[in-house]
């Protein structure tokens, strides 16, 4: 008998635990990062400020990929979230939609990411993993938003500035369970 006793008591520490990261995660605080390794085809689209920067290699691999209608875009938009209370958040998964100049770009979802937000004020970053198909850029009235974002991503500095919204609904985790909370709007100005 004092054997259960001893493990319900270890169950209910150890989910009074989970419960409490879990409720850490309405006091974070979110702000929109940068968007990073941009890539297309196998091409690091962050380092190419024009055509100059691509080599034989990498024209090589955009001749390819053009020849397979591949057009697909990925990149990594951060999300930085602070804790500021004294326990560990628990980040179950998440839901996004990109918005760009007021019009919807993609959305996604990753609902099993277990990521663990250090107490404390600390910063931990949220990678975003992102696809984007040029073709459905193209075809979406976003197509002059996508452009002058992409020169403003490449430092070109050109054009009016991007406004670009992510609506973020993180998840939390309990007893092996994602809750999904409120969607939360992070804006951020590329200019």
């Amino acid at each position: 008998m004092k054997k259960i006793t001893i493990l319900a008591a270890i169950v209910l520490l150890f989910s009074g635990c989970a419960i409490q990261r879990a409720l850490n995660m309405v006091n974070l605080q979110y702000q929109m990062g940068d968007i990073v390794n941009i890539n297309w085809a196998g091409i690091n689209l962050s380092k190419v400020k024009s055509v100059n920067d691509l080599s034989v290699a990498d024209a090589a691999k955009a001749a390819a990929a053009i020849a397979r209608k591949d057009f697909t875009i990925t990149c990594n938009m951060n999300v930085i979230a602070r804790n500021k209370t004294s326990q560990p958040a628990a980040l179950g998964g998440f839901d996004y939609e990109l918005q760009l100049d007021g019009k919807k770009l993609i959305d996604g979802s990753n609902p099993k990411i277990n990521l663990s937000i250090p107490a404390n004020g600390t910063q931990q970053i949220i990678p975003i993993p992102m696809r984007i198909d040029v073709r459905e850029v193209l075809q979406a009235e976003t197509l002059e938003s996508f452009l002058n974002l992409v020169g403003q991503l490449t430092n070109y500095g050109i054009g009016n500035p991007s406004k670009v919204a992510l609506k973020f609904r993180p998840y939390v985790k309990i007893a092996d369970r994602n809750i999904k909370m409120s969607y939360i709007t992070l804006n951020k100005t590329f200019q």
